[in-house]
């Protein structure tokens, strides 16, 4: 057999396969029509969140419908509940990325030189400055956390974790600062327990204000009095 009649007949078998394997795979969706429907649908999750955010902040939870959001953000009825799901589930999501925002803010005060306090209160700033506009904002968030209503409730509990971490990390760090030799003949979850002390005391301060058994306005003043007295008695 020459040289070309024997390229020829070796190279047949693949011409006669290719296409078979290409038509059982089906046909390709072209990846450049994926990433616009994925940018698309990020871009109304997006608008939509941004619309509830200044919704809430504006008039509160309660009296917001999911219909001003849809409308607020352009997008349809349909459209809300297939992107962020319900109404609750759209609030976790809203309070959760200013959560996030407080914890970024306290690790940098952290870093920069803040005292404990300080560093805990930038941590607390969303959840505070929601109480002082919307106590209802704050109260429904927990609500929907602690008692499990949200279909985010596992990513709630990890941001809440964080933020219990977060002061943890504070509380360990002005332990060791202010006497290194007392900081290391402590329990090993000593610094853990104050660090849920502390939150757990933020937790009802924030519910007692929403549930008007104490004055919103002086929520600020009344977190630095305890948290200030919380971490020099857990401290000392």
């Amino acid at each position: 057999m020459s040289t070309a009649a024997h390229a020829s007949a070796s190279s047949a078998p693949r011409v006669a396969v290719e296409p078979a394997a290409d038509a059982a795979a089906g046909p390709a969706i072209p990846e450049p029509a994926l990433g616009k429907r994925a940018a698309q649908r990020q871009r109304k999750t997006a608008a939509i969140v941004e619309a509830a955010t200044q919704l809430f902040r504006s008039r509160g939870y309660e009296s917001v419908t999911t219909q001003q959001i849809a409308e607020a953000a352009r997008v349809t009825n349909g459209a809300f509940f297939r992107h962020v799901g319900s109404k609750s589930d759209l609030l976790v999501r809203v309070v959760n990325d200013q959560l996030r925002t407080g914890h970024d803010r306290a690790l940098a005060s952290l870093e920069e030189g803040a005292d404990p306090t300080q560093a805990i209160l930038d941590l607390m700033v969303p959840l505070r400055d929601l109480s002082l506009e919307h106590p209802e904002l704050a109260t429904a968030y927990i609500r929907e956390v602690v008692f499990a209503r949200s279909t985010l409730t596992e990513g709630s509990l990890e941001q809440i974790d964080r933020m219990r971490f977060a002061i943890e990390r504070i509380l360990r760090h002005a332990d060791a600062a202010a006497d290194a030799d007392r900081a290391g003949q402590r329990p090993a979850d000593y610094c853990a327990f104050a660090a849920d002390t502390v939150f757990s005391s933020i937790c009802i301060e924030l519910v007692r204000a929403s549930l008007g058994r104490s004055d919103v306005l002086s929520l600020p003043e009344r977190f630095r009095t305890m948290i200030t007295r919380l971490v020099e008695m857990l401290l000392r």
